[in-house]
């Protein structure tokens, strides 16, 4: 990391990949701010070089927000979780399944924060998501049942 920092452009694409590895690594020791601080810095050159509409930006958003979640930051976690359905929703064929799990994600995180407004919100999307790509027929449709449930609760 040291030679790629003295070596390469303060912005440059590698440097997001070796960031970004270290973060992970942190991550998986269990050092949640040094993790915060490398996806940090990950996250800081992808927003100087790539479009919003970038699908990495999806990643970053979302293991930001995770990480934030398991350092209790609820908050930051509906931001991030947001941003990354932002991103989402801008990509010409976004992934219906990821969008489900976001929403149904931010509805959950929402609902901590009682926000009830913003969780039933986002337990629609789920469930129209949901409805949109399981067949009903199949197996998986439970998921839409469960969300179905979560919406209840929060109408």
């Amino acid at each position: 990391m040291e030679i790629e920092e003295k070596t390469l452009a303060p912005d440059d694409t590698n440097l997001t990949t070796t960031y970004n590895n270290i973060a992970v690594t942190y991550h998986s020791m269990g050092d949640k701010t040094h993790a915060l601080s490398f996806y940090e810095k990950t996250l800081a050159i992808r927003e100087k070089i790539l479009s919003i509409k970038d699908p990495s930006f999806v990643s970053t958003y979302n293991s930001i927000g995770f990480l934030c979640s398991s350092m209790g930051r609820k908050s930051d976690v509906v931001n991030y979780i947001e941003k990354s359905l932002n991103v989402q929703e801008k990509l010409s064929n976004p992934n219906r399944p990821l969008m489900l799990k976001i929403h149904l994600t931010t509805a959950r995180m929402y609902e901590d924060l009682k926000d009830n407004d913003a969780a039933l919100k986002h337990a629609e999307h789920s469930l129209t998501i949901a409805r949109s790509i399981f067949d009903p027929s199949d197996i998986n449709n439970g998921v839409a049942e469960e969300l179905q449930e979560d919406y209840n609760v929060w109408r």
